[in-house]
């Protein structure tokens, strides 16, 4: 259900608005949570975590912090394969104030349409971004299913 409900977001953002996503687009991360099931859905860097309270045997209260979500990031192998396939160029930021001393870039490894200094996006995932799109940004959510 959650997964549908991301591809026709970036459905309705392509056909049934007015908003220009050439170069622009969204994040998100859902959660649902009954009392037998969790489910996260995730496009991008948004992220959740579950914090957890935990009374021990002493009657003192810990948290337990567990990540629903993981980033979306172009350095991860399997991203950088699908945007690779599309053409799309995996560069980190350079140009003007954009290296450091010795000449390294700085910032994040981005996603670029070839030959082009556009979208220049930092996660490989979410809606809208059209033009990120042909380069290989998809809008299907991370998953994560865990039973209470």
């Amino acid at each position: 259900m959650l997964k549908k409900a991301f591809y026709q977001i970036d459905f309705d953002l392509e056909a049934k608005t007015k908003i220009n996503i050439d170069l622009s687009g969204s994040t998100c991360v859902s959660v649902i949570l009954n009392k037998k099931k969790l489910i996260c859905a995730n496009v991008g860097d948004s992220r959740a975590i579950l914090a957890s309270r935990i009374i021990d045997n002493e009657n003192r209260i810990h948290w337990e912090i567990t990540e629903l979500s993981h980033d979306h990031k172009p350095t991860l192998k399997e991203e950088a394969q699908r945007i690779l396939s599309a053409k799309g160029i995996l560069e980190p930021l350079y140009g003007l104030n954009k290296i450091d001393e010795e000449g390294h870039p700085l910032g994040p490894l981005r996603v670029w349409a070839k030959g082009k200094d556009y979208p220049g996006l930092s996660m490989s995932r979410s809606f809208g971004d059209r033009i990120g799109r042909k380069c290989g940004v998809v809008c299907e959510p991370g998953m994560l299913i865990r039973n209470n």
